[in-house]
């Protein structure tokens, strides 16, 4: 659960943003304002943890400071996300060195090669048998996308041009990282993790800060189709309970309401007080105090 520290705390915000990305990740064209502070709060927690996590791992590898492939060794263990990671990557190499032609600078061009290598030099190092170019079935990124796509559907031209823009919001990494970097240095001050911080690693935050949000987004449409299955149970046992127990339906997204922090608060307290194993579908924590990262 998000800690109430970072509430209300005064400066730079991205609660706009943070709106724009729900409603590229499934919610209505207008989240809830205080939906969206929520998720920001929590997402400053998780991003404090997620750099000193960063911090443990470059200690351990007796680094002078936190570098990208300490952001891979995190993920090591799940490698959906590491696949997903190393293909942002990817992708950013080509958008930055595409920019790069264009201004005739070829410093940032040698940067993100740089990058991509180095974490797939990294995990070779640490894992032999790892493979860049092997595919992973990215179950979480398919449902995100039938959401978008069923969202789409109910559209006129205005609300598909608007949903568009939301899909593209961030933090700022990508292509042009460099015009937002300002913004997000100053926000990331919230978190005391200036020290040590390069233009390469605070990319990686604003990936990572997008994918928890996304991760947030995730866990609250769950409740959110808990909630449903219930209501169908207690009012209608037979054809509404087999509807709502698949995918949702274009008259379901039609008329749907905007995830409310309550659901995003329940979303939270269950992924702190489960963790999955293999072999069990959910083993109960002995301590809830311990906060998980939502990106590894």
């Amino acid at each position: 659960m998000a800690s109430s520290s970072y509430q209300g705390h005064e400066g730079v915000s991205y609660v706009k943003e943070i709106q724009l990305m729900m409603h590229g990740f499934g919610d209505v064209s207008e989240p809830l304002v205080a939906s969206a502070q929520l998720i920001e709060s929590i997402l400053l927690q998780q991003m404090a943890l997620l750099w000193r996590s960063v911090c443990s791992v470059a200690q351990l590898q007796e680094s002078g400071k936190p570098a990208i492939e300490h952001f891979a060794f995190l993920l090591r263990k799940d490698p959906v996300r590491i696949r997903r990671f190393l293909k942002y990557l990817e992708h950013r190499k080509l958008g930055v060195s595409y920019k790069s032609f264009l201004s005739e600078d070829p410093w940032p061009k040698r940067a993100q090669s740089d990058s991509l290598k180095k974490c797939t030099d990294f995990l070779q190092l640490i894992d032999p048998l790892f493979d860049p170019e092997e595919e992973e079935r990215d179950d979480p990124y398919l449902q995100r996308k039938v959401r978008a796509d069923l969202l789409a559907r109910n559209m006129d031209v205005t609300k598909y041009m608007e949903f568009s823009k939301a899909r593209q919001s961030s933090f700022g990494h990508g292509k042009f990282f460099a015009s937002y970097n300002a913004k997000f240095r100053e926000w990331l001050g919230k978190i005391d993790c200036q020290t040590g911080l390069t233009n390469e690693t605070c990319d990686a935050l604003a990936y990572f800060a997008f994918e928890i949000v996304g991760e947030i987004m995730d866990l609250a449409f769950l409740v959110r189709e808990d909630s449903l299955r219930k209501e169908a149970w207690e009012s209608e046992f037979g054809a509404t309970l087999l509807t709502v127990g698949r995918s949702p339906s274009n008259k379901q997204m039609e008329h749907r309401s905007a995830i409310s922090p309550n659901e995003i608060r329940e979303a939270m307290r269950r992924f702190d007080s489960t963790q999955t194993l293999p072999g069990f579908l959910f083993v109960r924590k002995i301590s809830t105090d311990r906060i998980n990262l939502l990106c590894c």
